[in-house]
């Protein structure tokens, strides 16, 4: 079940296309370790590089979570990282950005190492963990807040040598952050976990005919099955 479940986001990852934005939300609640995992495997699968924008060790907290679970976390280990803020060093680090930047600097920096990437692939995959917390402690500022949004998220919305997929934990930000946040993306997912089952709907997407569509699995069946594939 756990090996079809996976094969099935698999083969609907191979629809988005290049340059989208995809926003993922979840709560504290959620196991959001096992949807990460799911996604490197899927990448290490189809050969597509990709760079974890970590915010303040979130990437830390996600692979003690793997360990915890009996999950192997060389994905993680071997993985190229651009630390916003936090002190822990997860996989291979290839930037530090101080969250007390300004935004048009914090932009500079990431935009530097982007263009780097660039450079030396075809196509890779962004992947944003724990933007909430950056958000949160911009919001104190809308026009630091709107400055993050108009310099560092809208302008990489159709690049097309990247696709971002963001992680975002609803429970800890205001409602029209989050509001913003899905008005950007190209697909929103919300994860949900229910009575042991991990659920994924369809919040948002380009492809209409998807709204509101489920896909569910016991998340100890898939907790079980990334801890013998490995």
């Amino acid at each position: 079940m756990s090996k079809k479940f996976e094969e099935t986001v698999f083969e609907y990852n191979k629809t988005i296309q290049r340059g989208e934005l995809i926003l993922v939300e979840y709560t504290s609640s959620e196991p959001i370790h096992l949807v990460v995992y799911l996604l490197l495997r899927y990448l290490k699968k189809e050969n597509i590089p990709f760079i974890i924008i970590d915010i303040a060790d979130q990437l830390h907290v996600l692979k003690a979570h793997l360990k915890f679970a009996g999950i192997n976390t060389k994905l993680i280990d071997e993985a190229q990282v651009i630390k916003l803020g936090g002190a822990i060093t997860t996989g291979s680090v290839l930037e530090r950005i101080s969250l007390t930047l300004e935004p048009s600097v914090m932009k500079n920096e990431f935009v530097k190492i982007l263009k780097q990437l660039a450079e030396k692939h075809d196509y890779f995959v962004r992947i944003g963990l724990g933007t909430e917390k950056l958000i949160k402690l911009l919001s104190e500022d809308p026009a630091t807040l709107e400055a993050f949004f108009g310099s560092m998220v809208r302008p990489l919305l159709g690049y097309e040598k990247s696709t971002g997929v963001v992680f975002m934990n609803t429970g800890i930000i205001r409602e029209d952050i989050v509001q913003e946040a899905e008005e950007i993306a190209s697909r929103v997912f919300e994860v949900k976990l229910e009575e042991g089952e991990i659920t994924f709907r369809v919040v948002k997407s380009i492809n209409f005919n998807e709204h509101g569509k489920t896909l569910s699995i016991k998340a100890q069946e898939l907790q079980e099955y990334f801890a013998s594939v490995e």
